[in-house]
């Protein structure tokens, strides 16, 4: 599970705290919104990201480099959901599912280093498939000379790489919270471990995760940047191109210069269409992203949210809000694909249909 790289007794709660601010309306609120969004964000992020992988295979996309990150995402989502969320769900509403001892902490050695990876992939592989589709339409001669699906599946391997790199210390510093901890299940704990590695997760972990999350926004930001342009020059040439040869037509080769407006909108809408995709996909990633972990480094700098009885009600509502929209972004690319993305609907649409004759002649 994500959780934050947070020490166990800075943060360990007094009973009659935690019994009084199970009178809140904030703690009341957040044990709703527990016991119900999850296995909702579970069910339908589970469907739609298959169904999604499915779309990916179909013959519209399985030639292209795009479909590669998208079908890498979607089963990083699944995974991340299941993995990751389901026993975050069983932990919040059924603590005593878990019997604290050896198994449970090592079982969050690997929650903590798998939610955190899986965060992580998630964000990175939209940076690459961003800056790949940047690359694609500033470079379109170069990229025929090149296989850009193995390309793809290089910078995914890699990318994992990095990311299990970078997380592996919390295979070492990682436990189950106090028993009167109830927000979240695993902590990233300093206390007991040799004194390098608490410094360095103390230290210098932060900021490996805050520059690696920035250096993923720059990236997004930018290829976007680079996306729009061409895509707006381009737009501009097929307008002017079909200007200059409407031009030199005749008064009465109408239809031919109405041919040639009628293809210079479509492709100009096609264009649209992609960068409406693109740019719907990435934001939407940060936005749903990016607050849990600033969130995360807020509540390590300010430990005193835990000291008393509002404060705690009001942080495990506002943990569990930040918390499921980091996990609601594994549910939401399939919706986005489908309003901004004319191939995927054919692509589903014929999926659909095929699903449909298949039914009907299994039912003969």
């Amino acid at each position: 599970m994500a959780n934050g790289s947070q020490s166990m007794d800075m943060y360990t709660l007094s009973n009659s705290t935690l019994t009084t601010a199970e009178t809140f309306t904030a703690y009341k609120a957040a044990d709703i919104v527990n016991l119900y969004l999850p296995p909702t964000l579970i069910i339908l992020g589970v469907f739609l990201n298959s169904l999604s992988v499915l779309v990916m295979r179909s013959p519209y996309f399985r030639k292209v480099s795009t479909s590669v990150y998208l079908t890498a995402s979607s089963v990083n989502d699944v995974m991340g959901l299941v993995l990751a969320l389901l026993p975050h769900w069983l932990f919040v509403n059924y603590p005593y599912v878990y019997s604290r001892g050896a198994v449970t902490d090592g079982l969050c050695k690997f929650f903590n280093f798998y939610g955190f990876s899986n965060t992580d992939v998630t964000l990175i592989i939209t940076a690459c498939m961003t800056a790949d589709r940047a690359y694609v339409i500033k470079f379109p001669l170069n990229v025929a000379r090149v296989n850009t699906v193995r390309r793809a599946m290089y910078v995914i391997g890699v990318s994992v790489v990095i990311v299990m790199v970078k997380n592996c210390h919390l295979w070492f510093a990682s436990a189950m919270t106090p028993p009167d901890r109830t927000e979240r299940m695993c902590v990233v704990v300093t206390t007991g471990t040799v004194t390098w590695l608490s410094y360095y997760i103390t230290q210098v972990w932060p900021w490996i995760q805050s520059v690696f999350v920035l250096l993923c926004l720059v990236l997004i930001l930018i290829s976007n940047i680079v996306i729009i342009i061409n895509v707006r020059r381009s737009a501009m040439m097929h307008f002017h191109d079909g200007g200059r040869r409407n031009a030199h037509t005749a008064d009465n080769d109408t239809p031919r210069r109405e041919s040639g407006a009628s293809h210079s909108a479509a492709t100009s809408g096609r264009l649209r269409h992609m960068t409406a995709m693109m740019l719907a996909e990435s934001f939407t990633t940060l936005l749903l992203s990016c607050p849990f972990s600033w969130y995360q480094q807020y509540s390590e700098k300010h430990p005193d949210i835990y000291g008393d009885p509002d404060k705690v009600a009001t942080n495990r509502l506002l943990f569990s809000v930040l918390f499921y929209m980091l996990y609601s972004n594994k549910c939401v690319n399939f919706f986005l694909y489908l309003v901004s993305g004319h191939k995927f609907r054919l692509a589903l649409t014929h999926l659909v249909q095929c699903a449909c004759c298949s039914n009907n002649v299994s039912d003969t």
